[in-house]
């Protein structure tokens, strides 16, 4: 039996949408649902477009599910535009797999492009748990959160695939303890920011040997307002400023 849970979408980072061509807007959208108690966490399409001279938008294209055969870990949904414009590239980490998913968005549609391998397998405590994001000028993939820690790539926005990983341990955090955090690009893609609850880090990206760019800029004070402030999600700006939330609702 097949059933929906009361939070459809469950992470902070499974939803994106992207235009493609001009004034079609594609959503690529996650949702949980449970069957004989196993969690599916499925990829579902849709495309509104706007159509005549009133601007009215049109659902073209409701909940397509992208695939069947595959479990995608909540959170981690990220795109980047192809390098000649024409399209998007979206990728997914799989649920407790070392692979991740690599879709393009093009004039033939959403498809799976490839499914492409790395050097750690994804656990269950990384559901929701950290952010993937493509740095600003589309040429790296961070991934990160405190159970797997930081896993950098080269992309290519030419072919869509992903090289020359690297890892980076800053955590150590045991999966008996709860926590979340996110990474975060500078605006010129030089460092990345990563923060875990309770420590913000600056990466250097340049450097050879990513430990080597490490700077921890400082540790959460305890502060309460009510709640506890802890590090959590961040994001860049127009500005060129990175924003970040807390944990919970102070």
């Amino acid at each position: 039996m097949i059933k929906d849970t009361c939070d459809d979408y469950p992470g902070s980072q499974d939803i994106l949408i992207l235009e493609y061509p001009t004034d079609t807007y594609n959503i690529i959208h996650k949702k949980i649902e449970i069957e004989d108690e196993f969690f599916l966490r499925k990829l579902l399409y849709t495309k509104v477009e706007e159509i005549g001279t009133e601007e009215k938008m049109i659902v073209t294209q409701k909940n397509f599910n992208i695939s069947d055969s595959l479990n995608f870990l909540a959170s981690y949904l990220t795109a980047i535009t192809k390098e000649n414009g024409q399209g998007w590239w979206i990728i997914q980490p799989l649920s407790l797999k070392s692979e991740i998913a690599i879709f393009s968005l093009g004039d033939s549609g959403l498809e799976l492009s490839s499914i492409h391998r790395i050097p750690l397998t994804f656990s269950i405590n990384s559901e929701a748990s950290g952010s993937a994001k493509f740095s600003p000028n589309g040429n790296h993939l961070a991934i990160f959160n405190p159970y797997d820690e930081l896993l950098l790539m080269d992309f290519d926005r030419n072919t869509g695939l992903l090289s020359n990983p690297q890892q980076l341990s800053l955590t150590n955090t045991p999966s008996s303890m709860i926590s979340g955090g996110s990474t975060e690009w500078s605006s010129h893609s030089r460092f990345l920011y990563v923060c875990a609850f309770e420590d913000l880090w600056q990466v250097d990206t340049w450097e050879n040997d990513l430990a080597d760019g490490v700077i921890h800029i400082d540790s959460y004070n305890g502060t309460q307002n009510p709640f506890t402030t802890r590090f959590f999600r961040m994001a860049l700006a127009p500005d060129c400023r990175i924003y970040m939330n807390s944990f919970n609702g102070s």
